[in-house]
């Protein structure tokens, strides 16, 4: 979990021993954006309050990532937040019925630039990269589609924003599961403009 500083190109990275403790007390807090790239699994209600204050109240911009679609499984509101979940078991969601979803390792997805207009994905062209897919996620209806896939091991929708929580700007891409991945150029350039965007400083 890594967070840039508000006014300098700093960053932390923030290993979560018990899952969620950098939202144990949140005085003073001095970022723009959380950084998610996490699949633990508890936050106390304490915690899960401090977590929406800072996106709702203060504003806080948040980028999730990858396996992030699985963390905290047991709050429903995360889900709301990020704009999707990744079912650990079959489960019902909305009053519809979800299989365990399935991953799959080491695939060569092409991903299609669904909205070209957006700051995230302006002027990207459509790439190749190595990865691992996801299926059978369930997707907020009001996500605003940027990325997507034909890959058959893999659900469509790969990449989105949110509409605002409270006072904060969501996104979230589904790539991301190790080195092959972050060695792909144009998936770095997607997580910088996802910070920045989320951050207020790219329209």
């Amino acid at each position: 979990m890594s967070k840039p500083h508000r006014r300098t190109t700093a960053s932390c990275s923030a290993a979560q021993k018990d899952h969620s403790e950098l939202f144990e007390d949140i005085a003073g807090w001095n970022y723009d954006v959380i950084v998610l790239y996490n699949m633990t699994a508890n936050i106390s209600p304490a915690r899960q309050d401090n977590f929406k204050r800072l996106l709702r109240d203060k504003g806080v911009g948040l980028v999730a990532l990858h396996h992030a679609q699985g963390a905290f499984p047991d709050w429903d509101e995360y889900r709301k937040i990020i704009g999707a979940k990744y079912p650990l078991k079959d489960q019902t969601i909305d009053g519809v019925a979800f299989k365990m979803a399935t991953y799959k390792h080491d695939v060569d997805l092409t991903v299609q630039v669904a909205d070209r207009t957006h700051p995230l994905t302006r002027g990207l062209e459509d790439f190749d990269i190595h990865d691992e897919s996801y299926k059978g996620v369930w997707f907020a209806k009001d996500n605003h589609v940027l990325l997507t896939t034909e890959e058959p091991t893999s659900d469509k929708t790969i990449g989105w924003v949110r509409p605002n929580y409270g006072k904060a700007r969501v996104c979230f891409f589904q790539g991301g599961h190790d080195s092959k991945a972050y060695a792909n150029p144009t998936f770095r350039e997607i997580v910088v403009r996802a910070i920045r965007w989320s951050a207020g400083r790219l329209d």
